[in-house]
């Protein structure tokens, strides 16, 4: 299976950042586990970049670069980068500098977006909704358990690290019911993993005996 490529926004990176307490083995552990598990080639454009303003997250974010966790992107000639400046001067009327080349670059390339900004999300014509396959966090965190990367408790835990931001709300409804109720939307939509089926004991074959040609018949 090949890597699906995608679009980090800022509002994700600095969450993960957080739930992983700024410690740079826990946000590496944590990008690993997306590239490798779900596949996913995770990039990052030059105006996301630049809205990471705290100089300490800005350096965590520079060593998964050099690192190979998080990739810088870059257009391939100049009628992509064309395109896509257009794309984004058109989504600046409705978004900020970060989302709109996210999903500029998205929807140029094929690619998906990564990003917890819902009002950008709906604010995008239905020409670039209906192309462009918008990841949020909660099912991001969703896929993880369902691939059996985190526990359903590692995943309360994550949304309960969210809730303690003090410029996080979490929503009512997935206060009150938590990660369960996010594994029931989404389950909705990606439809229940069925648990693997068991593997048997491999039978062992018997061994015969070999005739012995000297022997006299019983």
């Amino acid at each position: 299976m090949g890597f699906h490529d995608i679009v980090l926004d800022a509002d994700i990176i600095s969450l993960i950042f957080k739930i992983c307490k700024l410690q740079y083995r826990e946000i590496k552990h944590f990008f690993d586990r997306l590239k490798s598990i779900l596949k996913w080639r995770l990039l990052i454009s030059p105006e996301v970049e630049n809205e990471i303003e705290d100089p300490f997250s800005l350096s965590l974010a520079e060593r998964l670069m050099r690192n190979g966790a998080l990739e810088r992107f870059q257009s391939s000639n100049k009628q992509e980068f064309r395109e896509i400046a257009q794309t984004y001067n058109d989504l600046r009327k409705t978004m900020g500098k970060g989302e709109a080349s996210c999903y500029a670059i998205a929807k140029c390339k094929g690619y998906s977006v990564l990003s917890h900004d819902h009002e950008a999300y709906g604010s995008l014509p239905l020409g670039i909704k209906v192309k462009v396959k918008w990841f949020p966090f909660y099912e991001m965190i969703y896929l993880l358990n369902r691939e059996g990367v985190i526990s359903d408790i590692e995943a309360q835990g994550y949304l309960d690290d969210l809730g303690n931001l003090p410029n996080f709300t979490l929503p009512a409804d997935i206060r009150e019911t938590g990660f369960e109720g996010i594994k029931a939307m989404y389950d909705k939509k990606y439809g229940s993993k069925k648990p693997s089926p068991k593997k048997l004991a491999p039978v062992k074959k018997r061994m015969l005996r070999p005739i012995n040609e000297d022997r006299e018949p019983d």
